[in-house]
C-alpha cells in the first residue's frame, strides 16, 4: 500500500452515543495524552513508504506535517519534545478534545 497521504486524529466522544455509555459504565477507556503520542511515534516508526503525514490540525496533540519517510526522524524529535517537557500530570489525564 502506498498512501498519498495520512490524516492522524484522535477519537472524540459524542453525547448520546454508545461510546459515551460505555465510558461512563467502566467499558471503555480512553487513551491518556501519553498514550495518544505514543502511538503517534509508533505509527511514524512503522511508515517506510513515501507519504505525507498531515497532522495540522486542532485536534492533535502536536500539530505538524512532515514528508516520510524522509522527515521521520523530525517528525518523531517534536513528539518526543512533548512528552519531555509536559508535565506528568498533563501527560497522563485524558484530554477533552472537541469535533471539528
Amino acid at each position: 500500500m502506498k498512501p498519498l497521504g495520512i490524516v492522524p486524529t484522535t477519537l472524540d466522544v459524542y453525547k448520546g452515543t454508545q461510546l459515551e455509555a460505555d465510558i461512563k459504565n467502566g467499558i471503555f477507556q480512553m487513551a491518556t495524552g501519553k498514550e495518544v503520542l505514543e502511538e503517534q511515534i509508533k505509527t511514524i516508526e512503522l511508515i517506510n513508504v513515501p507519504t505525507y503525514y498531515m497532522g495540522m490540525h486542532v485536534i492533535n496533540s502536536v500539530s505538524f506535517d512532515s514528508h516520510l519517510p524522509k522527515g521521520k526522524q523530525d517528525a518523531i524529535d517534536k513528539i518526543k519534545y512533548v512528552l519531555n517537557t509536559t508535565t506528568e500530570s498533563v501527560l497522563n489525564s485524558i484530554p477533552e478534545y472537541h469535533s471539528i
